[in-house]
C-alpha cells in the first residue's frame, strides 16, 4: 500500500496495472484499486503468455515485489522495451543457492532489471552476485516504514 500510495502522490495521472499469483495477494490487492485501475492474474512464465500479456496491457514499466523474478516475464519486459524494478527485494541463503545453481536462468533475469531495491545489506550483495545492477538498500516497505 505504502508503494502504490507514494506512486500515486507523485504521479497522480498514474493508472496501476496490479497482478497477482495467489487468492490471498488478489483479494489484498483490491483494496488498492481506483476505479481506472485494472487487476488481473500474473501470467505464468511461458514466452507465448508473457507476450500474450504485455500486448494487451502495454505496460510503460514494471514494478517486481520480493522475490518475484520470472526469466519469461524479465526476457519478454527487455524485448518489449518495459524496464522493471524489484523493489523489496530478499534472497535468503537457500534461494541464493538454487538461483546460483541455475544461474542459466537466473543471471540473465537479475541482470537485465533496470533497479533493484533490497531489503537487507545481505539481500543486495547476494542479489549482485546474481548479476543484478547496483543493488540498493531501501529496507523493507512492510516493517521499515514510520508511521
Amino acid at each position: 500500500a505504502l508503494l502504490i500510495n507514494t506512486l500515486r502522490t507523485n504521479l497522480p495521472q498514474l493508472r496501476v496495472l496490479l497482478t497477482h499469483s495467489t487468492a490471498t495477494g488478489r483479494a489484498e490487492g483490491q483494496k488498492l484499486l481506483l476505479p481506472d485501475d485494472v487487476q488481473v492474474w500474473l501470467p505464468w512464465d511461458t514466452p507465448a503468455a508473457v507476450q500474450r500479456f504485455l500486448q494487451q496491457f502495454q505496460p510503460l514499466v514494471g514494478v517486481l515485489m520480493e522475490t518475484e523474478v520470472w526469466p519469461n516475464l524479465v526476457a519478454g519486459c527487455q524485448r518489449a522495451g518495459v524496464p522493471l524494478v524489484l523493489t523489496n527485494a530478499r534472497l535468503n541463503a537457500q534461494s541464493f543457492a538454487g538461483a546460483k545453481r541455475w544461474s542459466a536462468l537466473s543471471r540473465p533475469a537479475y541482470a537485465a532489471l533496470a533497479a533493484v531495491l533490497a531489503q537487507t545489506t545481505q539481500d543486495a550483495e547476494r542479489l549482485r552476485q546474481l548479476g543484478a545492477p547496483q543493488p540498493s538498500v531501501l529496507g523493507n516497505l512492510k516493517f521499515d516504514v514510520q508511521p
